[in-house]
């Protein structure tokens, strides 16, 4: 047996024996007396057992609580009612299934007890009693003055009354219920109390007369135009209509209805500035109608494909300036390890289309991420352009969806590459190189090395380490050669290859037989080209090393008859001879005694 309370649950459970004296109900009740006294009982209106043996409990409050047979006391469902209830108050309560069915007030209401969720509220003409039918238990059966009636669900006409909305059927009842909806959001905020607020309260309780002035105006207002002449309550006409519809609708038109009716909200929420409670229903809508809310981002973007298979958006400036909207404390990037959801629990709008797009087309997530990247750039707002400690880069939340390392690695490194950044850029080749997709490396190797001097050089460095610990780049050595750096050269290489080379253990024998180790003749080519371009002549010397070979030609002889004396000509004076060697400088080699005499 288990006695438990309304307050604190369970207190006592205790195994009852036929033969004991423990069944007295005094006695059990005196052991929980010391715990009794310290709690101030709730006013309870009405109790009603259940047929799992549960009990219903109704407080003044208005709040039903389940007491289960286990001793579990649970909360259903709380009545928004505009006064409190008391034990005058006749109400009738009863389970069927997972439906909880309670009249109070000359109003029927079904709950769901799995979720607390409000199914329906029907109004009665006369007060009512629930009981089951032992037949049909799963079917609602109540007795009333006028005769015995039980509850089906059948369709509902879309202008009849349904759930307090009768008149939604008029453009000028339709922006009273707006203003009204409006108001109980407005003022719920700024409430101290934990109540909930309604718009019942609002109308019948008259303690803000704000809105009940505004709606009158309106009413006023509206009976002399047509619902055309207000964009603005033509759609909220549509909408209620919709609605409706999704009400009445069968199984068959209902995901239709539902699609049209997240496609309208979606768009809606697109072109309007977003606050935090309109940014907290656009999670929810994505949440619960995932397939209908990608859907509706195609049409609100005008995604699409062109003849080559790329992504466009054709989306309109407002919708660009709603995607990119910057919001405080965003998901933090990817580096963190970890993603921080924003003040309120909401996703930002990026991160919603980024998070749909990887769920239903995820190929076409890095060309979104682009074509983000170009509007951001050449719009006036220029949100996401810049990076800023209060701004992520949009490649970096696109990150963030992603599921863990390991999963979508492919998809990230087209993320990083898509951003043209260097780190990204070197981020996605690591990645590249860790999967061993050597192919993949020398491509983005021979795209991006074009882009700065600088990202040119860290490239070219990475591949060359990479390549003195193994040869499963040697197919791709001549196009990794083409990426050295100017200023390279032979001693820097070889300490990056000498710095990379793999430890090795000691060999038993004197020769190795490990065949991927790096080799001289790996190299040559590399070092060949570099020591050409270290030995090229300069210009500044190219006159000196163009000069004539030494020693000089020979001049030719004239020839002479054999007649003609050896000494044909006569000597000089010594004077001219002596004339002559003084004035031969010392650097000839001319100015020595021996050569005077000769």
């Amino acid at each position: 047996m288990t006695i438990s309370t309304v307050c604190k649950g369970a207190l006592l459970s205790k195994t009852l024996h036929s033969t004991s004296k423990d069944s007295d109900y005094k006695t059990l009740i005196s052991e929980c007396i010391g715990m009794l006294a310290t709690i101030s009982p709730p006013e309870i209106c009405s109790v009603a057992p259940t047929s799992c043996g549960g009990l219903l409990l109704v407080l003044s409050s208005g709040c039903i609580s389940l007491l289960q047979s286990d001793g579990v006391l649970r909360q259903i469902y709380t009545l928004a009612l505009s006064c409190p209830l008391d034990c005058s108050n006749q109400i009738s309560m009863q389970i069927y299934g997972s439906t909880l069915a309670c009249i109070v007030y000359r109003t029927l209401y079904l709950v769901d007890t799995s979720t607390g969720r409000l199914l329906e509220n029907i109004a009665l003409k006369t007060d009512g009693m629930l009981f089951l039918n032992s037949r049909e238990k799963n079917d609602i059966h109540f007795l009333s003055s006028t005769g015995m009636y039980v509850v089906k669900e059948s369709g509902v006409d879309p202008t009849s009354k349904h759930l307090g909305r009768s008149d939604t059927a008029r453009p000028d009842a339709v922006l009273v219920e707006a203003v009204f909806e409006e108001a109980c959001r407005y003022y719920q905020r700024r409430s101290l109390s934990s109540t909930q607020l309604t718009v019942e309260k609002l109308k019948s309780g008259g303690m803000f007369q704000a809105p009940i002035a505004l709606s009158s105006i309106l009413g006023v207002y509206m009976k002399t135009k047509k619902a055309s002449e207000l964009p603005q309550g033509e759609s909220l006409m549509a909408l209620e209509q919709l609605k409706a519809s999704v009400v009445s609708a069968s199984d068959r038109k209902l995901s239709v209805s539902c699609e049209t009716l997240v496609g309208q909200e979606v768009n809606r929420l697109l072109f309007s500035d977003l606050d935090r409670d309109n940014l907290l229903y656009l999670n929810v809508i994505f949440k619960t109608f995932p397939r209908e809310s990608w859907q509706a981002l195609q049409a609100s973007l005008r995604l699409g494909s062109n003849g080559e298979g790329f992504l466009t958006a054709k989306a309109a400036p407002e919708v660009w300036k709603t995607v990119l909207s910057p919001v405080q404390a965003a998901l933090a990037p990817l580096s963190s390890g970890q993603q921080q959801a924003s003040s309120n629990g909401a996703a930002p709008v990026f991160e919603l289309i980024c998070r749909s797009l990887f769920t239903f087309q995820p190929k076409w997530l890095p060309r979104f991420v682009e074509l983000a990247q170009q509007q951001a750039g050449a719009s006036s707002w220029n949100y996401g352009g810049k990076e800023s400690p209060e701004s992520v880069p949009l490649y970096k939340r696109a990150l963030c969806v992603l599921p863990r390392e390991g999963q979508a690695q492919e998809l990230q490194v087209e993320l990083l590459l898509c951003s043209q950044r260097p780190n990204a850029v070197m981020q996605a080749m690591h990645i590249l190189l860790e999967l061993r997709r050597w192919e993949r490396v020398a491509e983005v190797a021979q795209r991006f090395s074009q882009q700065s001097p600088l990202l040119n050089k860290e490239i070219f460095t990475t591949l060359l380490c990479e390549i003195s610990q193994h040869r499963d780049l040697d197919p791709y050595l001549d196009l990794l050669w083409t990426l050295c750096p100017e200023d390279m050269t032979v001693t820097s290489i070889l300490n990056i290859v000498l710095k990379s080379l793999p430890l090795c253990g000691r060999e038993p024998g004197p020769f190795r037989t490990d065949r991927s180790q790096m080799s001289i003749g790996m190299l040559k080519p590399l070092l060949n080209k570099v020591l050409q371009r270290e030995t090229k002549p300069s210009q500044r010397y190219a006159d000196i090393l163009q000069s004539p070979s030494f020693p000089p030609p020979t001049l030719p002889r004239q020839p002479r008859s054999v007649t003609e004396p050896a000494m044909a000509t006569a000597s000089p004076p010594l004077s001219s001879i002596s004339s002559s060697v003084n004035d031969t400088s010392v650097d000839e080699g001319c100015s020595s005694p021996h050569h005077e005499n000769k």
